[in-house]
């Protein structure tokens, strides 16, 4: 396993934490000039001095977009699969290594106890006490390690409980990313657009759901939804696949499906040239 510093894994978050502002920037400026409702001349002088503001924020964002490119080359698994992957671009690539590979953990500043969540607030058992006006809580960094793809997976927000995806309940304890969910909705939107392998697999989905009787009464927006989220979770499987043989793993767990469900068909990560894989048949989509 090829091991990255400390200030390059957070020099990623600082550029991704930035880039995830900037974009919320640019996006509310862009309302903000569409709600100004104003007539032509004052539409020129004022909507005009907030179109310059979303293009400079743009261009910051492009800035930032090809930072963050040259920050994840520390990493094989763009280097070696990745950057192969049509839809999948330097911003999402650096939030699936850090969604994979690393957790940051509040620490205390006096003690550097690691901090809990208590009360809304977070707390240091050692200290006995909040940290709330503190100042900035400071972090060290902990390395994650899914033991097999439905870990990862339902980590990542996908997975099925009584027929839908779990939602977040007031009061309630969740043991799933909400901004993996997010990035994982972004992954298929993104296949959809660039095509490539996954592309066709989301369109092969389609066209057999679209032919079963069992679905048909199920919306367009339905089955489109689901093939999209089937394609992301193929893609997730394939992340886990390749991070494991990247890491030393020579033949890393199947899916459940596969290992325990009594399913022989394997389709092997698209896109990623393994020698141990080449005799393995699979249709693939």
């Amino acid at each position: 396993m090829v091991t990255i510093n400390d200030e390059e894994i957070k020099g990623l978050r600082l550029l991704l934490k930035t880039y995830d502002d900037i974009t919320l920037a640019s996006v509310k400026r862009q309302q903000r000039v569409a709600a100004l409702g104003l007539d032509k001349k004052q539409d020129d002088f004022l909507c005009g001095s907030e179109n310059r503001k979303v293009k400079g924020l743009n261009f910051i964002k492009g800035r930032l977009e090809r930072d963050i490119q040259k920050a994840i080359t520390a990493w094989p698994i763009w280097n070696l699969w990745l950057k192969s992957v049509p839809g999948i671009g330097p911003v999402i690539a650096g939030k699936l290594i850090f969604l994979f590979y690393y957790r940051m953990i509040p620490t205390c500043k006096k003690c550097n106890g690691d901090l809990v969540k208590k009360d809304k607030t977070l707390w240091c058992d050692a200290c006995a006490k909040s940290v709330r006006g503190e100042g900035l809580v400071m972090y060290r960094i902990d390395n994650k390690d899914f033991p097999n793809i439905s870990a990862w997976r339902k980590y990542m927000g996908e997975y099925i409980i009584d027929g839908k995806k779990p939602k977040r309940q007031a009061g309630q304890t969740i043991d799933w990313s909400p901004a993996g969910r997010t990035l994982s909705f972004l992954i298929g939107e993104s296949f959809n657009k660039a095509g490539g392998f996954y592309k066709e697999f989301y369109d092969k989905r389609k066209e057999f759901y679209q032919a079963s009787e069992q679905r048909q009464k199920e919306s367009k927006g339905h089955i489109h939804n689901m093939c999209k989220s089937q394609a992301s979770k193929l893609f997730l499987s394939h992340f886990w696949d390749v991070a494991k043989r990247i890491d030393g793993v020579v033949d890393p767990a199947k899916p459940w499906i596969i290992a325990i469900g009594g399913h022989s068909k394997y389709i092997p990560p698209y896109y990623w040239e393994d020698e141990a894989l080449k005799n393995i048949g699979s249709d693939g989509i």
